[in-house]
């Protein structure tokens, strides 16, 4: 395969390419769907094939193959060239900043690889998993599991000289419970786990005891959570799972440089987030730094190069209040005279890389969870969520929170469900006065593009303290 792509990029080359780059990618997977203990589907197949990238007369062009011949792969390489030089852009010359070659091999090895259980034992494991949830809390009426595991290897070359192979596996387990009450109500709790690992997810990441957990809390709110009966201002203490997700839609989206420069405009929305604040304006309090680091093993996000061959590094997209960094590619950073950090990436060879996140998370602070407690005189805890949304400029934004207490004296007191949580990432984050020691990471699945590419990420944080929240 590599003689192959060594002679597709010298054509590419010979035909006036400045740039060529190609990636294979052979992803064999499988997919379970489990509902109230029963096996829905069980789906098992294998993407494999080739994204050929060209710039052209100040233009990229890109598309792909999944017949591996050297003939298939020069008409797709041309077809990139006609793409590229069809589709240039007026008043947008694109120019990429030089890298050097590299060579590199990046393995992670599971330690309970997906091979060893087959069908049947996987089958076996969420009955099991479905009948201990069941019995410990019989109103969950529904119980959905979501299971995905894949292996992947990536070879990534280009005509800077690059050859660098990825080779690793992953594993979500996404699962949805839903309780019902018909005197009271109906709560649901969805919550995943994921990582560039094998089987082992299921007792690294506790799954089973946190499983327990959130039923035992399904009950407890159907028994005893009532409506927050007093409105008005609350310092709200937000547990990592909400704050994460915060950090990966408030300020992860719209930091990502393509969105601010307008590319998602019709698809994923703008940005708050302008040019002309990067290095001077300050958007959150000292104690909010959020940062992007792909490099942290064996998390969903992680890599070591990305999709155009950059070396990954960590970014500091706000350091202690302020725009620090933005996300971007080779082509974005030249725009603002900057070099690619290294957050290109794409779902599958046939998606052209795009600006995207890793693992985005709120950086721990100095205070213990009890501490954050304590400090508060009258306010409101909230420890999971059941719905949000967020603006298309990632300016307005919603959290219902699921489990949630009201604080007063600094002590827990009674439970209380369905608290909104509506503010704005401008109030948000510059009323951030306390920040946890106990950074928490969670599983998701990033959205952009059109067409649209999902791609595994993290997201976290530590346990923060909102001040002067308007509860309404």
């Amino acid at each position: 395969m590599e003689e192959i792509i060594n002679k597709v990029l010298d054509y590419a080359l010979k035909e006036g390419a400045k740039f060529a780059e190609a990636r294979y990618q052979d992803l064999r997977y499988n997919e379970y769907v489990f509902i109230n203990g029963e096996i829905r589907n069980i789906n098992t197949g294998l993407i494999k094939g080739i994204g050929i990238r060209v710039l052209i007369d100040g233009s990229f062009g890109f598309a792909s193959t999944n017949i591996l011949t050297q003939e298939e792969l020069i008409k797709t390489c041309n077809n990139a060239i006609k793409i590229a030089r069809t589709t240039k852009r007026r008043g947008r010359n694109i120019n990429i900043e030089r890298h050097r070659g590299y060579h590199d091999t990046c393995i992670v090895k599971p330690k309970i690889s997906h091979n060893e259980k087959d069908f049947d034992e996987v089958i076996k494991d969420f009955k099991e998993l479905d009948s201990d949830v069941f019995n410990l809390e019989q109103r969950i009426k529904t119980r959905l599991f979501n299971v995905y595991t894949h292996n992947e290897y990536k070879l990534y070359m280009n005509t800077e000289g690059s050859k660098i192979e990825h080779q690793m596996p992953y594993t979500l387990i996404y699962r949805i419970l839903t309780a019902i009450d018909p005197q009271k109500t109906t709560v649901q709790r969805a919550k995943g786990v994921g990582g560039k690992k094998g089987w082992e997810i299921i007792e690294d990441e506790n799954f089973k005891e946190d499983m327990e957990r959130d039923a035992k809390v399904l009950g407890k709110i159907l028994d005893e959570a009532k409506e927050l009966k007093e409105k008005g201002q609350f310092d709200v203490i937000i547990d990592s799972e909400i704050a994460g997700l915060s950090s990966h839609e408030a300020c992860g989206h719209p930091f990502e440089l393509d969105r601010i420069m307008g590319r998602e405009a019709a698809q994923g929305g703008l940005s708050y987030a302008k040019i002309e604040m990067l290095g001077k304006e300050k958007i959150g309090s000292d104690q909010l730094t959020i940062i992007d680091d792909p490099l942290i093993e064996k998390s969903s996000g992680y890599y070591v190069y990305d999709d155009e061959g950059v070396p990954a590094r960590k970014k500091y997209l706000i350091k202690n209040g302020y725009v620090n960094e933005f996300l971007t590619n080779r082509e974005y950073a030249n725009y603002i005279s900057a070099k690619s950090n290294g957050s290109a990436r794409s779902a599958f060879y046939f998606n052209e890389p795009l600006i995207r996140m890793s693992n985005t998370y709120i950086d721990k602070g100095d205070y213990s969870v009890e501490e954050i407690i304590e400090s508060v005189k009258k306010g409101i805890y909230l420890k999971s969520y059941m719905e949000w949304n967020i603006d298309d400029i990632r300016w307005n934004q919603k959290y219902v929170g699921l489990e949630c207490y009201f604080i007063e004296n600094g002590r827990i007191k009674e439970m209380v469900t369905n608290v909104p949580l509506e503010m704005t990432t401008g109030f948000y984050f510059k009323n951030i006065t306390a920040v946890g020691k106990d950074l928490k990471f969670h599983t998701g699945t990033c959205g952009k593009g059109d067409p649209m590419q999902g791609v595994p990420v993290w997201f976290g944080s530590p346990t923060i303290k909102v001040s002067g929240v308007i509860i309404r």
